[in-house]
């Protein structure tokens, strides 16, 4: 298993660090498996999926509310 890290999972899903980190706080994802020894955020391939969805439905409802 690759872990990844937040920097990362923020240049594959196209979502901020401080976004990753609030998504995790109230609920959307995770919890996200932490290294033992530094306590850093290690994200997985299928995090990494379900923020890419996520990020896409946030582009989404963003773009029908501006009218696009």
């Amino acid at each position: 298993m690759t872990a990844l890290t937040i920097q990362d999972v923020s240049r594959r899903s196209g979502l901020s660090e401080p976004t990753l980190r609030y998504y995790e706080q109230v609920g959307l994802i995770g919890p996200i498996e932490r290294d033992e020894s530094s306590g850093h955020r290690r994200y997985r391939e299928d995090d990494v999926d379900t923020l890419q969805a996520l990020a896409y439905l946030a582009r989404d409802i963003v773009a029908s509310a501006v009218g696009g």
